[in-house]
């Protein structure tokens, strides 16, 4: 027996369904031994082989085997959209939340932090609240991205509280190719203009391969002219600048305010696999990125002090002052991995990963000289540097001793580093450790039947240990129908800076852990529990009609679930003027979801994916932050001629609180987008595409306050 790897193989045309798929075959082959994209839908059903997703199980498992909800993202589906970026890609294709200005990510109403990030199988740091974490990742050489809905911490460990998102980029082949990519985006007003150039260069004999890629993405800022009326606060008297004398504040000063940051990324990532034998490979990954940001904005909450004193000397600060954030990041990760086929039933793979993260972030005052100061630099009142690295061993064995059965055991353990400067100057540095140790049995009970089950257990440094469950079955009850029910756990530990954090967030609020001890605030140590969720999901899946690769055929999935969080660590306020963090909620989540894509003749495809959600907290029985009620896709795509396809998208997204007393709410939106991609036949390997997102150009003042209205889009992309 050889020793398998995954290939790009023949996909159905990604609709708006919960079933959006891409194959992973485990051969061995030369570029000219790979299936190729059909282009029409009769092709792809008369040409469909078993569909194909790792996610859920670590491991090669075919959909209809599956127990648990999954969602993949093919690069068609990306192309279609004219996506660039991951957030943009979850926000047009899927059932998941993201707003306008893709700063957080929403699996079935969990938080964006309670989803583990991964690229090929590996966690990629940032962040604690992984804000920007997923506009940080392009999507030129994206081969899928497969989405868990639902805990998954037996196989992932702690952080996997509501999902796994795993990019899983194209694996170098045999010979040479290359690739250019070009995609280029402005609104209608001529602002928040985009700009995204990527290159790709690929090599190698049957027993190494390597692959580079290059790109970036540059993105202006949205923005919006409001004006900013300055008070002056000196100790406790707040004043209008008219009021006093010998000052150069105005009154009133105007700021274009942005409602989505400007963005400027670079990326470069590498791959070599080299095969010693036909059962043994060594695969190295390397990736490196810098995402330089600024955003502007009126500091509301808190005064901001001045260069100016009073008469008696005390420092004078200003209240609804006009600032401009920057934040500077880099992240570099570097993987290692070996396969090891032992028997001709047992494999055995180990891999070391390594993800280090680091944001610096600074806040000036805009009108700096009015405000006293000498230098725009000596107004900077929200310095910050952090630092997170995570160091991962994975070791798994997997013994199949027939198609029956498949069994996987696997210890994890996971370093992590937390350096955060404080307000002192000082880098104060937290470690945490975990690990876990998991064993899974794939059963296939009968030829109609399978049983997926398994369980891990986590000891941590923070003196808390965690025993996670998950069971599921599949049950093929006729061709064209498949139930399946899936019950899984969660978990995760408090972070290192929800322990020892002590600085000041991009408002000026004072932000303290709960181990941190500051008798000036009133600020005592208290204790933090692990946060755990618990799922349990139904659902109905298969196809109606399309024999023998014929159309019409409907293909779709229903599913419904409730999951259940407990102790959810949240930022509040405490017994003094500061926040600090607390488990503070306690939630449930119950939710319908449906895809459905309707393939007819004519080369017309229709699909519909919807999400309707109950999120509520448990304690106080309000709605959940930030979880809409609704979230909805709807697709019709058209290819005229093979070489023409045409998309028109509905996009819809239900009211949503901002506040956790549910007072104040987003209002619902609904987006239509319009796309066209074109393979000229004389041009083998090249792809035109053009595109308007809002087409309609609807406005609201909340939920799509980031959108900067009607966009237009255009791209290309060469292959060689």
């Amino acid at each position: 027996m050889t020793l398998t790897k995954p290939s790009l193989v023949a996909g159905l045309a990604s609709g708006l369904t919960l079933f959006s798929f891409c194959v992973h075959a485990q051969e061995r082959a030369s570029p000219s031994e790979q299936t190729q994209p059909p282009s029409t839908a009769e092709d792809r059903m008369a040409r469909l082989p078993e569909l194909t997703v790792t996610a859920p199980t670590r491991s090669a498992r075919t959909l209809s085997r599956s127990t648990v909800a999954v969602e993949v993202i093919t690069p068609e589906q990306i192309r279609r959209t004219g996506a660039t970026t991951l957030d943009e890609a979850l926000m047009k294709t899927t059932g998941i939340y993201v707003p306008a200005d893709g700063d957080r990510v929403s699996i079935r109403g969990a938080r964006t932090q309670d989803a583990i990030f991964l690229v090929n199988g590996r966690r990629i740091t940032g962040t604690s609240g992984r804000g920007d974490a997923f506009s940080r990742i392009p999507l030129q050489q994206v081969e899928r991205v497969e989405i868990i809905k639902g805990p998954g911490s037996v196989l992932y460990g702690s952080d996997a509280l509501g999902g796994v998102i795993n990019v899983i980029t194209r694996s170098p082949q045999e010979g040479f190719s290359a690739a250019l990519d070009l995609n280029a985006g402005l609104s209608g007003e001529g602002e928040g203009g985009l700009l995204a150039p990527s290159a790709t260069l690929s090599a190698g004999d049957r027993d190494t391969r390597w692959r580079v890629t290059a790109g970036a993405v540059n993105r202006d800022e949205h923005s919006q002219a409001v004006p900013a009326r300055i008070r002056v606060k000196t100790g406790e008297t707040v004043q209008s600048p008219a009021q006093l004398e010998n000052t150069g504040i105005r009154e009133v000063y105007s700021l274009e305010e942005d409602h989505r940051a400007s963005a400027d990324i670079h990326h470069l990532q590498a791959q070599v696999d080299h095969w010693f034998n036909d059962r043994v490979r060594l695969g190295v990954e390397a990736g490196l990125l810098s995402d330089d940001r600024e955003r502007r904005f009126i500091q509301t909450d808190l005064p901001v002090p001045t260069a100016e004193t009073d008469e008696e000397g005390r420092v004078r600060s200003t209240l609804n002052t006009p600032v401009r954030q920057e934040e500077d990041s880099r992240r570099h990760d570097l993987s290692v991995g070996l396969d090891w086929m032992a028997t001709r039933h047992l494999d055995l793979t180990y891999r070391i990963d390594h993800s280090r993260f680091r944001m610096d972030r600074h806040v000036y005052v805009v009108p700096w000289r009015d405000m006293g100061f000498a230098r725009q630099a000596d107004s900077d009142f929200g310095t910050r540097r952090v630092t997170f690295t995570d160091q991962t061993h994975d070791l798994m064995a997997t013994w199949s001793p027939g198609p029956d059965h498949r069994l996987q055991v696997g210890v994890q353990h996971l370093d992590r580093e937390y350096e955060d400067r404080a307000l002192t100057g000082d880098a104060a540095v937290t470690k945490q450790w975990l690990t876990g140790l998991f064993v899974q049995h794939q059963w296939a009970v009968t030829p109609q039947t399978d049983l997926v089950y398994g369980v891990r257990h986590d000891d941590t440094s923070e003196s808390v240990d965690n025993t996670a469950l998950q069971a599921g079955v599949v049950h093929r009850w006729m061709p064209g129908l498949r139930l399946r029910a899936h019950y899984a756990e969660g978990f995760k530990i408090p972070e290192a800076r929800s322990y020892t954090v002590h600085t000041r967030d991009p408002r000026g609020r004072l932000v303290l852990g709960a181990d941190v001890v500051e008798p000036a605030v009133g600020k005592q140590a208290h204790d933090l529990d692990p946060e755990r969720s618990k799922t349990l999901e139904l659902g109905l899946a298969g196809h109606l009609g399309g024999g023998q690769g014929q159309t019409p055929r409907l293909t779709y999935d229903i599913g419904v679930f409730e999951t259940r969080f407990d102790d959810l660590i949240g930022k509040t306020r405490g017994d003094g003027p500061y926040l600090t963090f607390r488990n503070i909620q306690n939630a449930r989540v119950q939710g319908l979801e449906t895809g459905f894509q309707l393939d007819l003749p004519h080369r017309i495809q229709l699909g519909l994916n919807t999400t309707w959600l109950d999120a509520i907290d448990r304690d106080t029985d309000r709605e959940l932050t930030h979880t809409p009620d609704f979230i909805g896709v709807a697709r019709l795509g058209w290819a005229p001629t093979r070489a023409l396809q045409l998309d028109l998208r509905i996009r819809g997204q239900g009211e949503r609180y901002v506040d956790a007393a549910n007072t104040e709410q987003d209002e619902a939106y609904t987006l239509v987008d319009l796309s066209a991609v074109y393979r000229p036949s004389r041009w083998e390997g090249l792809s035109l595409r053009a595109g308007i997102d809002n087409l309609m150009d609807k406005e609201n003042e909340t939920s799509l306050y980031a959108d900067p209205g009607r966009f237009f889009r255009v791209g290309a992309r060469y292959r060689f």
